[in-house]
């Protein structure tokens, strides 16, 4: 897949030279484009494409792990260590925090909409649910949410 996909780009053609142009509307805003400006404040850039540069990948360009193999110390793979799974514990809390809060907003919509049902006319029985499910709400709320 790769050789296809290297030989697919070897084989489209590429823009030698050309010009750009710089354009700027009524309102200040700058474009650039291939063909002259309609309106507006034009200059033209004389643009030679460079040749793409090989990116390195994102896993390559984050800090090493250090090990014995990379010339890390005992100590510093260590303290590596231990700073991931600081990470690690602070990502946990901030997701369960995320959850409570969500939670938290759900009863709370719950609690609204079981209000509103109550200051309407229901039957007895569609009322003392109502009221039920309101202080079980509102002892969650209490119990888990700021």
């Amino acid at each position: 897949m790769k050789i296809f996909i290297s030989l697919l780009l070897l084989a489209t053609p590429l823009h030698a030279h050309g010009a750009i142009y710089k354009c700027t509307d009524e309102k200040g805003r700058t474009s650039y484009q291939e063909t002259p400006c309609v309106a507006g404040n034009q200059s033209e850039i004389d643009y030679e494409p460079r040749e793409p540069q090989a990116v390195e990948p994102a896993s390559r360009s984050r800090r090493p792990k250090p090990s014995a193999s990379n010339g890390a110390s005992r100590e510093e793979v260590r303290k590596y260590e231990q700073e991931l799974e600081q990470l690690r514990r602070e990502l946990a809390r901030e997701t369960e925090e995320t959850k409570n809060q969500e939670r938290c907003d759900s009863v709370s919509g719950e609690l609204e909409e079981n209000e509103a049902k109550l200051r309407t006319r229901q039957p007895i029985k569609k009322r003392l649910e109502y009221e039920a499910k309101i202080e079980d709400a509102k002892g969650w709320l209490r119990e888990y949410c700021r």
